[in-house]
């Protein structure tokens, strides 16, 4: 994926060529001149002349529209009406404002409806092509996502694996659900500084201070680097990386704590850890390395926005009849009723601040696709998860 901050001008129009966009305003003159450089611009532009005439386009055009442009005060139904009624169809669809009005009353109406930038009149065509950049490097992601999957359904289509495809699938549709729902309010907010940091210098409303530019840069870049950490566990989790191998399975917990022993030593956490090292086990390891190192983030966050003082992770392994039995339990107070039901439905968190509602989403389909179950209960001061792995038939185990 390439760097938004790297996309130059002929890069942007190339991908902007192959995108439809709506445009709405009530201005003969305005949308005249604009709707000429939105044609060089876009592969089809449609053009409304009011906010009702823009939902009718909407509704009709949907399935092609990839983002709007429109005028606030308009005849008929204004802009923001229009973009409340569009919002009960889309709640993603890119949205940009075109307007003279700066006012921060405005802004603030923008920012509660999700739109994706606020462009000041008159039109210019290196302030219209910097905000879009953000947005186009969205739309083509989620688009490159939507064709890896249909290369995949035509790789696998005759092969034995094509039940359990399907249940990849299925959780990879949610994972993009959950995706676009993680990025919608970091696009939007990194949008509304980024265009307030550009257009101080033109307005007579802005005027920023150093304090405050560098305020919002680092608001900027904590969103982006959020926005990053939730691609990643994403594209993990689905790397083809799948075969299932014979393993301890007390090495494989060793082995994923190793990689997060750093931050255990940073936030001053002890794991005790009581392993029957007899117990091997069929697992994808890479995959399942994941389970321990979200729980271990999980517990982690907690002590940390709890301000948890003396900070101890507990894990124990052992075999019963017919299961293995892995319990990961931590004293970071638990997990509130409200959230205990839950925390394996993804968006869901339980977190104050940047909380993605995907980690315990991932171990569970990790821990579900070894035919295994997971569950969580609080117990002696903390949150306490139990895993259940069939036992398998190993002549020597």
């Amino acid at each position: 994926m390439c760097k938004i901050q790297s996309m130059d001008i002929k890069e942007l129009l190339k991908q902007t060529n192959k995108l439809t966009i709506l445009y709405v305003e009530d201005s003969d003159t305005t949308r005249d001149s604009t709707s000429i450089v939105l044609h060089d611009i876009f592969k089809i532009t449609y053009i409304a002349t009011d906010g009702q005439n823009g939902l009718e386009l909407y509704t009709q055009y949907q399935n092609e529209i990839d983002f709007i442009l429109t005028d606030i005060q308009m005849p008929n139904m204004d802009g923001f009406e229009m973009i409340k009624r569009i919002r009960k169809i889309s709640t993603d669809i890119p949205i940009f404002i075109f307007s003279a009005y700066d006012s921060s009353s405005y802004l603030f109406d923008a920012i509660n409806l999700n739109v994706s930038g606020y462009i000041l009149k008159p039109f210019e065509l290196e302030q219209f092509t910097k905000s879009l950049q953000v947005t186009v490097e969205n739309i083509y992601l989620k688009k490159n996502l939507e064709e890896t999957i249909q290369k995949q359904i035509k790789i696998i289509r005759n092969q034995d694996q094509i039940l359990e495809y399907q249940s990849r699938l299925a959780a990879m549709g949610e994972m993009i659900d959950a995706i676009a729902h993680q990025w919608k309010n970091p696009l939007s907010q990194i949008s509304v500084y980024s265009s307030t940091m550009l257009y101080q210098n033109d307005s007579k409303l802005f005027h920023l201070t150093k304090e405050q530019i560098k305020e919002y840069g680092e608001a900027i870049l904590a969103q982006t680097n959020h926005m990053t950490e939730t691609l990643n566990t994403f594209r993990d989790f689905f790397r083809p990386k799948k075969n299932l191998t014979q393993i301890y399975l007390c090495d494989v917990i060793k082995n994923a704590l190793s990689l997060v022993q750093d931050q255990l030593l940073k936030h001053n956490i002890k794991v005790n850890i009581n392993c029957d090292s007899a117990i091997l086990i069929e697992l994808i390891e890479n995959e399942f390395k994941h389970v321990f190192i979200n729980l271990v983030s999980n517990s982690k966050d907690a002590f940390v926005e709890k301000n948890i003082h003396k900070r101890e992770i507990y894990i124990d392994v052992y075999k019963k009849i017919d299961n293995i039995v892995i319990k990961f339990c931590d004293n970071a107070g638990g997990i509130s009723k409200k959230f205990i039901d839950r925390v394996f439905i993804p968006n869901v968190t339980t977190k104050k601040t940047n909380g993605t509602g995907i980690g315990l989403y991932l171990t569970k389909q990790i821990v579900e696709k070894h035919s295994g179950e997971i569950k969580v209960n609080n117990e002696n001061h903390g949150a306490c998860f139990t895993i259940l792995l069939k036992r398998p038939q190993i002549p020597h185990e």
